[in-house]
């Protein structure tokens, strides 16, 4: 079992050649890049979209079997059934893509903080020590 060099806790997801900081800079910006549609909205937009983008499946079914069956349907908000479906499903499978960045955010976090307290401990230790060299020295 591998140990994690910062905290002493066994880990058995230590990886044998660890990432630098900058190649995950480098590699999160390219996937973002790749991602189609990408955009970061201001944290009200975002609030007021998700209020709607929270419609009943239901609904959205229906709505997509109507489209499906009028032109007039189909003409006026300028796709089909089929797109919006293709669409949907594209919709769900970025969920999971979603879940994947919200627990390697969690990680790292828990992983810088990890790191933040053997410095600060170090340190406080060192502290102790000299403070006891410097009384009795």
């Amino acid at each position: 079992m591998k140990f994690n060099l910062t905290n002493g806790i066994p880990n058995p997801n230590e990886p044998e050649a660890p990432i630098n900081t900058q190649d995950a800079v480098k590699q999160l910006r390219g996937i973002r890049s790749g991602i189609r549609g990408f955009v970061q909205l201001q944290k009200a937009q975002l609030k007021a979209m998700a209020r709607v983008a929270s419609i009943d499946p239901q609904f959205l079914d229906a709505a997509f079997a109507a489209i499906g069956e009028s032109p007039v349907l189909r003409a006026s908000v300028g796709t089909d059934d089929q797109q919006l479906r293709v669409d949907r499903q594209n919709s769900g499978d970025w969920k999971g893509v979603l879940e994947e960045v919200d627990a390697l955010r969690d990680g790292v976090r828990s992983t810088v903080v990890l790191q933040q307290h053997q410095l600060a401990k170090t340190a406080l230790q060192a502290y102790a020590v000299a403070r006891n060299l410097i009384r009795n020295g």
